[in-house]
């Protein structure tokens, strides 16, 4: 096959090669867009846990507050430690009985009250069993730094969000109230409303420990729960960008976990969609789309102005001189044509054949 015939291959190779660079920028384009949505929405995610989190506990805490100037509690509470003799267990049923009637009326899962080692002197809460909480993280940072300080109790499938009141101010130095609200949807639903992505964003609070890691509170169905606990281990080890997990439904989501109010055995997940916005990644995509579509065709139109004014010139210049050589015809003339390279390569095979006809005639 001749060069020249080979030349519409060339250009053919050219431009297929330009669409695969194309493609290939869009796919890159695609899955960056893609992961870097993803990010963003978790990053909104997480300050939406974190602000829902400050809420609730400036709630929880503004109820403890409630309690803890009622004269009627401290009464009961000073009544019960003062009236105690030596070798004598305080009797704090009319303690248990106000707390009980502030606990129904505030909606709260339990209220208790707490001596300066962090031990149970009265409880509205008698499931729990619980009678020492001295190694909570909220009651060791309360007991400190003489603040309301917030945590997450887990026992079993049970989570309650609780704070720790020191009532030093109101005259107990040793004596703290913590106040419980059962962990419920509610939360979960207050984290999707806040971040503004009812239908993107979906949270799992689990919890995990010893015993194995279990579901608490979900957006999810049941089942997704299950497929996202089985795959807690990468999820765990997932960084700040989250990792990719498939759902029970087949769906596809972006995940990152956090931990739960300073609990290092609770954990949020939030989950966002893996491709981020479809709606941004679509208003991205046309643009890029439309670069390569332009470039594609200034590729094109390259390749036409290389063949057309290189190699066609080329072509006219080598079928001249091979005439020459195989003829011995000096008498042959180029026309100035192409590009400025190939008019002086006309122009010198014009001068040649010039000086060597003159010099066959002498």
């Amino acid at each position: 096959m001749r060069t020249h015939n080979k030349r519409p291959l060339l250009a053919a190779a050219c431009l297929v090669a330009g669409i695969a660079i194309c493609a290939a920028v869009l796919a890159w384009h695609e899955w960056s867009l893609a992961r870097a949505l993803a990010s963003h929405d978790l990053q909104g995610a997480r300050a939406a846990l974190r602000a829902t989190e400050a809420q609730f506990a400036r709630e929880i805490t503004q109820r403890g507050e409630t309690i803890a100037r009622n004269q009627a509690v401290t009464g009961y509470i000073g009544q019960a430690l003062d009236n105690t003799l030596p070798g004598i267990e305080p009797d704090y049923t009319s303690v248990v009985d106000l707390l009980e009637e502030r606990r129904t009326q505030m909606g709260l899962a339990m209220v208790a009250m707490l001596d300066g080692e962090g031990r149970v002197l009265a409880t509205t809460d008698r499931l729990s069993g619980v009678r020492e909480y001295g190694g909570m993280p909220a009651f060791v940072a309360a007991k400190r730094r003489q603040v309301p300080e917030h945590g997450l109790l887990v026992e079993g499938d049970r989570a309650t969000r609780v704070v720790v009141m020191p009532l030093a101010s109101y005259g107990f130095s040793d004596v703290f109230l913590m106040l419980g609200e059962a962990l419920t949807p509610t939360f979960t639903q207050t984290v999707l409303e806040t971040s503004g992505k009812a239908t993107g964003l979906d949270v799992l609070l689990l919890a995990s420990d010893a015993t194995g890691t279990r579901s608490l509170v979900s957006s999810l169905p049941a089942e997704s729960n299950g497929n996202l606990v089985a795959q807690w281990t990468v999820l765990r080890a997932s960084d700040e960008d989250g990792a990719t997990v498939e759902l029970a439904s087949g769906d596809r989501r972006r995940a990152a976990t956090l931990p739960m109010s300073g609990n290092a055995q609770a954990y949020a997940v939030l989950l966002v969609p893996a491709n981020g916005d479809a709606q941004v990644r679509d208003a991205a995509r046309w643009p890029v789309i439309a670069g390569a579509l332009l470039a594609l065709l200034a590729l094109a139109l390259a390749i036409w102005w290389v063949m057309r004014r290189i190699f066609v010139p080329l072509d006219d210049v080598l079928r001249v001189a091979e005439y020459a050589a195989d003829t011995g015809d000096l008498h042959l003339r180029m026309q100035d044509i192409g590009i400025p390279q190939m008019k002086r390569l006309s122009a010198a095979f014009n001068r040649i054949c010039a000086r060597a006809s003159i010099s066959a005639r002498d």
